[in-house]
C-alpha cells in the first residue's frame, strides 16, 4: 500500500497538485487539511450512476475507470475550491450531511451530485478526462497495479 501511495503522490506532483492523499473507507476531499482521501470500498451500482451522471454533463472517455473517477473528482474539489466562500462551502456539507441517508437511488444522487460545490468538482473531472487521457492512463495503471 505504500509503494502505491507513493505512486500517487507521484503523479499528483507531476500533474502540478499541491495536495496529499490518504487512503479511507471513502472519497473525499477534506479542503481544511488539503488532502484527498483515497476510498477502499467498491459500491458498484452507485458507480454505474455515477458514469451516467458524467456522460450526462459530457465525459467523453468511457475507459476510466470507477475509483479513477472518483479520484478525478476529488481532485475537482481541490481545483474548484477558491470558486466558493468557506460559508457556502459549510452549506454545501450541512445539505449534503442531511442528503446521506437518503442516498439509495439514482435520483438523490444525481441532486447531489448537482450541488453547486459537487458540480463544480464534476465539471473539472469531465474536462480533465476528455482532455488528458494521458495522465488519467497513467492513473488507471497505478490504481491498477493497487488491486492486482
Amino acid at each position: 500500500m505504500e509503494n502505491f501511495k507513493a505512486r500517487v503522490r507521484e503523479w499528483l506532483q507531476k500533474n502540478d497538485f499541491d495536495c496529499d492523499i490518504e487512503m479511507d473507507t471513502d472519497f473525499g476531499y477534506d479542503w481544511g487539511a488539503n488532502i484527498v482521501h483515497i476510498g477502499t470500498s467498491q459500491y458498484p451500482e452507485v458507480g454505474c450512476w455515477y458514469k451516467k451522471f458524467m456522460f450526462k454533463y459530457g465525459l467523453a472517455w468511457s475507459h476510466v475507470t470507477d475509483d479513477v473517477m472518483c479520484m478525478i473528482h476529488e481532485l475537482g474539489h481541490y481545483s474548484t475550491i477558491e470558486q466558493f466562500t468557506d460559508i457556502e462551502l459549510l452549506m454545501c456539507q450541512f445539505v449534503k450531511s442531511e442528503m446521506l441517508d437518503r442516498m439509495e437511488n439514482p435520483d438523490t444522487m444525481f441532486k447531489y451530485w448537482e450541488m453547486r460545490d459537487e458540480f463544480a468538482a464534476n465539471c473539472w473531472a469531465i474536462d480533465f478526462i476528455n482532455y488528458n487521457i494521458e495522465a488519467v492512463n497513467e492513473l488507471i495503471e497505478i490504481f491498477n497495479e493497487r488491486s492486482a
